[in-house]
């Protein structure tokens, strides 16, 4: 069984270890305050449970040695989400504590390469809720709302190599090990704890001054700890392990329209594969476009429409969401968002941001179709 306790500890040790060192240097630090409003938090099909929230964003990194041919950096990262009282079951908060090691470019005989390994240690916490209700979710009768809450650790190595002007590639592997919090083995529940590891090679090519092709691909294989393959009818298979192979393609076209806007129109394929029958076997679609207007370096404005059709080759849909990764479905999502430096009592740095949510999606099964809008209003400061 995979474990990854402690989160609070390593934090501490990986803060005070920073603090303890004479030469570090903070580079980068950034917080976020946000109020929304959310039309249906909960994904419901119908008797939509609307709410009001604020969010926290806040990130702090440390950088020291950078006067040599490395730099090592610590951060920290938090995400939270609180929801009024009576939808508090929407409340989700996300910290990651990152420690790794950068290295300056140095040239060789097929061009500039750099890296960057780093370790990061998470933990997410969210309540997990009924797709029909919008209330915590039970199983037999026994409340199962943190089903989801998960622990992780990465260990992450990316490297890059400008070969030219025009061409960059890089090469990004990681190993990550999840831990669920609560396995409600007592249920009779599939234990979702797994290890999964990641590689794939991404392209970045001039192909004129003013546009640029880009090409991804990342291949994982995912081996979870302690839950049974299935047959197509659900029916655990005594001795095998679950497994996936999971497969991601992306290719874009970004153009550069005139010095303020910017297009990229593009496509994504995510084909994952079970080691058995085939139940949990998903192919994804996507395609979008992004529109970036930047008048000047303190106004920016994105506009993007995503259209996604994921389907489940061989499954029955799970409507209660207790079998994790059988939630098909199909439809758009449109967002707008701001970014406007302000002025206020000669705070330097201070960003006035907005942003608008639209999602559609229909699905085979009435209960997981849903519409959502989510609007909201912040402030954003870089130290």
């Amino acid at each position: 069984m995979i474990k990854i306790k402690n989160i609070s500890l390593i934090a501490k040790l990986l803060f005070t270890a920073t603090i303890m060192l004479s030469n570090t240097k903070v580079i980068g630090v950034e917080l976020d305050l946000k109020l929304g409003f959310d039309s249906n938090p909960f994904q419901l099909n119908k008797n939509e449970l609307s709410g009001f929230y604020s969010k926290l964003d806040a990130s702090h990194e440390f950088v020291w040695n950078t006067e040599n041919a490395y730099e090592y950096f610590i951060s920290i990262d938090f995400k939270g989400t609180k929801y009024e009282e009576n939808r508090d079951n929407a409340d989700a908060w996300r910290g990651i504590f990152k420690a790794g090691i950068d290295s300056h470019s140095f040239e060789t005989s097929i061009g500039k390469i750099d890296g960057e390994f780093n370790i990061q240690v998470g933990h997410r916490d969210s309540t997990f809720t009924s797709r029909t209700t919008g209330q915590q979710s039970t199983s037999g009768g026994v409340n199962v709302k943190d089903r989801y809450d998960n622990n992780w650790i990465d260990f992450k190595l990316d490297l890059r190599n400008r070969i030219n002007k025009k061409t960059s590639v890089y090469l990004d592997t990681k190993y990550r090990l999840k831990d669920y919090s609560d396995d409600y083995s007592a249920l009779a529940l599939d234990r979702l704890d797994y290890s999964q590891f990641d590689i794939g090679p991404r392209l970045k090519h001039k192909i004129s001054d003013k546009i640029i092709l880009k090409a991804n691909f990342e291949y994982s294989y995912r081996d979870y700890v302690n839950r049974l393959a299935q047959t197509l009818a659900g029916v655990q298979i005594a001795g095998k392990n679950l497994q996936y192979k999971i497969y991601e393609y992306e290719v874009s076209l970004a153009y550069e329209l005139t010095e303020n806007w910017d297009i990229e129109i593009g496509y994504a394929l995510d084909k994952r594969q079970d080691n058995a029958s085939g139940r949990f076997d998903k192919t994804q679609n996507t395609g979008y476009l992004e529109i970036t207007y930047e008048p000047n370096e303190n106004q920016k404005y994105e506009f993007e429409i995503k259209y996604i059709n994921r389907e489940f080759d061989n499954a029955t849909v799970d409507v209660a969401g207790l079998v994790e990764d059988i939630r098909e479905k199909q439809g758009w999502k449109i967002s707008v968002d701001s970014e406007n430096k302000i002025e206020v009592y000669d705070i330097e740095n201070l960003y006035f941001t907005s942003s608008l949510e639209i999602e559609s999606f229909d699905a085979q099964s009435p209960t997981l179709a849903y519409n959502r809008v989510v609007a909201e209003i912040g402030l954003s400061k870089e130290f």
